[in-house]
């Protein structure tokens, strides 16, 4: 049986017992999972970034991540929830504890089709 045909019986399976089959539309950020994930771009060698940012119901938040270097667009590994502020530190360290760089702060969107949040630290 195919699924188009599967989902049609369930449906109607559903109906004859006076249930209701609801369909909703979720707004483009669901697709996200309410998360972005971190890319940071750099023009030097930071080698970390340093995350301060909340949680969804307000419990602050901070991390260190490793960045590999170089200049360009690198990886976070951090995600970060819709609608929060981050601040972010980039140094030349690998451990957030010297060389300091860059500090800037941002607002998430709260809604967004995007999978990543693009931060330039440059």
């Amino acid at each position: 049986m195919s699924t188009i045909r599967r989902g049609l019986s369930v449906a109607t399976a559903l109906a004859a017992a006076g249930l209701a089959l609801s369909v909703t539309t979720a707004p483009a950020s669901a697709s996200t999972g309410g998360l972005l994930h971190l890319m940071v771009k750099t023009n030097s060698d930071a080698r970390s970034v340093y995350v301060s940012t909340s949680k969804p119901f307000g419990e602050s938040f901070t991390a260190c991540r490793t960045l590999n270097g170089g200049a360009g667009w690198k990886d976070g590994h951090q995600d970060l929830f819709l609608g929060k502020n981050v601040k972010l530190i980039t140094f030349t360290s690998a451990n957030c504890t010297a060389g300091f760089l860059t500090s800037r702060d941002f607002t998430l969107p709260a809604e967004t089709s995007e999978n990543n949040f693009w931060a330039d630290m440059t």
